[in-house]
């Protein structure tokens, strides 16, 4: 049976929040600490200011008193996490297991998992890392904390949606088969969350080619190039081009 680790922090979606065991998220009743609960987690392997956490936490106007309301926030936070967990007192960080879970850490890790057997043309074994990657990151970031720092995160996370949905392209072309629907879907997926990207487009053409509707990639490849001129004035890659005129190369050659 599966078992939760003692320590499990979700950021990509709302805020959860498991400590010694128990979910606690909930004690963490304003906003305010919840948000610099989120983001000393996020920042856990560096010490963090005093001033930059109000600066943080009050980004717009910095109120009188806002060294003491800090004071205040840490202590409710402290009692939540544990006095010991969140060290120091000019400069702070947030000491956690070295067995703790965090969700965006994990997605970090498995994308890079993926990409680097992508890479060694492991592309069954890239699979699932790629997905555990996708999975993770199509939450967004922390939607439910709203304040300039998160802006930051959220690209992170974005792109790191959009790397997952590459590598499992990337796995579905090289398994092929039933598996080739993947390449279909992510494809799209790339095209309409950044149409200025070339790699939708691409995995696209490669999943018409491999299914030989070469008109259909051919089609794919007309649509970047007017997006990426109209856009951008610039043309398609020499990579796009050069599968391009594959394409051409299989519609004049006999069968």
């Amino acid at each position: 049976m599966a078992t939760f680790p003692e320590t499990w922090v979700q950021v990509c979606g709302p805020l959860v929040l498991r400590v010694d065991g128990q979910r606690c998220e909930q004690d963490l009743r304003t906003r305010q600490v919840r948000e610099l609960a989120a983001f000393l987690i996020v920042n856990r392997r560096r010490t963090v200011s005093r001033d930059e956490l109000v600066t943080i936490l009050w980004p717009e106007d910095v109120a009188p008193g806002a060294a003491d309301s800090l004071n205040t926030l840490l202590s409710r936070l402290r009692k939540v996490c544990g006095h010991e967990r969140i060290a120091g007192r000019g400069a702070l960080r947030l000491s956690l297991p070295d067995d703790a879970w965090i969700d965006i850490e994990v997605a970090e890790r498995k994308l890079h998992q993926a990409e680097s057997l992508v890479a060694q043309g492991n592309f069954l074994g890239a699979w699932a890392p790629a997905r555990i990657a996708l999975a993770t990151t199509k939450r967004g970031f922390l939607p439910d904390i709203d304040a300039p720092w998160t802006d930051q995160w959220r690209r992170h996370v974005e792109n790191l949606r959009l790397s997952a949905f590459e590598a499992m392209a990337e796995s579905a072309l090289g398994i092929g088969g039933a598996e080739l629907g993947g390449a279909e879907r992510a494809g799209r997926a790339l095209i309409e969350a950044a149409p200025l990207r070339e790699t939708g487009y691409r995995y696209l053409m490669e999943y018409f080619a491999a299914r030989d509707d070469v008109g259909s990639s051919l089609q794919v490849y007309d649509s970047m190039r007017v997006q990426l001129r109209e856009e951008l004035g610039v043309a398609p890659s020499r990579e796009a081009q050069q599968l391009h005129l594959r394409l051409l190369e299989r519609t004049s050659s006999p069968r």
